[in-house]
C-alpha cells in the first residue's frame, strides 16, 4: 500500500507495527521493524550456531569411531605380523639357515 507521501506502508510480520518505507525496492525485502529485525537476527544466529555445534559433535563422534576402528585394525595387523614372524623363525630353525 502507498501512502500520500509516496512511501510504501507495510506491517511488521512479528509485532504488526506499521512501517513507512520510502524506497520501493527496500520495501519489497523488508519484513520486520528494526527492533524485531534485531531480535530475528539474534534468533537466526543462535539457530545457526546450535546447528553448527550439532554437526561438529557428529563429526567428532565419527572421527573417534574411525580412529577406534583404525587402532583395532592396526592391532590385528601387528598380531598377524608377529605370527608370521614366528612361523618364519620356526621354519628357519627347522630347515637351518
Amino acid at each position: 500500500m502507498i501512502d500520500e507521501s509516496g512511501g510504501v506502508v507495510k506491517r511488521c510480520i512479528s509485532c504488526g507495527r506499521r512501517l513507512l518505507l520510502q524506497d520501493w525496492y527496500a520495501a519489497m525485502a523488508t519484513k520486520y521493524c528494526p527492533e524485531c529485525a534485531a531480535n530475528q537476527t539474534r534468533l537466526n544466529k543462535a539457530n545457526y550456531m546450535r546447528e553448527a555445534r550439532r554437526k561438529a559433535r557428529e563429526r567428532r563422534k565419527l572421527e573417534r569411531e574411525q580412529t577406534r576402528l583404525t587402532m583395532q585394525e592396526n592391532d590385528l595387523l601387528r598380531q598377524a605380523l608377529r605370527e608370521q614372524a614366528a612361523r618364519i623363525e620356526a621354519l628357519e630353525g627347522k630347515w637351518g639357515k
